[in-house]
C-alpha cells in the first residue's frame, strides 16, 4: 500500500510524530504525536524507525543510516542547531538511554522478581534521561 500524506513528512532526528503500523482491519495507517506541538510547527517523522529504536543511536550512526539508505544529507534541527556542549549532552544522553534500553530488553523475559526490579528502574531513569535531556 500507498501512503501519500505520509510519504510527504520530513524526517527529524529527534521527530515529533511517530507512523503506526499498517491496521489490516481499516486498512490504514495512522500518524501520532509523541508531545504536544505547537500551532504551526512542522510535524516530522524518523525514517530511520520508532522513536524507542532510534532515540539511542549516535549522530554519526544516524548520519550513516541516513545517506545509505535515503541518499541525503541531514538537516534536521537536532542536526544542524547544536553547539558542541548541547551535543555533546545529547549524544552522553543517548548512549545512557541505549544502556537502560538494554537493560530492559535483558531482563524483559524472565519472571522473577530480579528482573522486574531492574525493568523497573531502568524504566524511571529513562524516562529521566527523556525528561531531563529530550524535554
Amino acid at each position: 500500500a500507498f501512503f501519500p500524506s505520509i510519504a510527504r513528512m520530513n524526517h527529524s532526528c529527534f521527530s515529533n510524530c511517530e507512523v503506526l503500523s499498517f491496521d489490516s482491519v481499516t486498512r490504514s495507517r495512522a500518524v501520532v504525536t509523541l508531545f504536544d506541538v505547537k500551532q504551526g510547527e512542522e510535524l516530522c517523522i524518523n525514517y530511520i524507525g520508532h522513536s524507542y529504536y532510534t532515540l539511542n543511536m549516535l549522530r554519526k550512526e544516524r548520519a550513516q543510516y541516513i545517506s545509505s539508505n535515503f541518499n541525503f544529507e541531514c538537516k534536521c534541527k537536532v542536526c544542524v542547531d547544536s553547539d558542541d556542549d548541547d551535543d555533546n549532552d545529547m549524544e552522553t544522553a543517548r548512549q545512557r538511554f541505549g544502556e537502560l534500553q538494554e537493560a530492559i530488553d535483558e531482563n524483559m523475559h524472565h519472571w522473577n522478581q530480579r528482573a522486574f526490579t531492574a525493568v523497573l528502574t531502568a524504566s524511571k531513569q529513562m524516562i529521566d534521561v527523556i525528561h531531563q535531556s529530550f524535554n
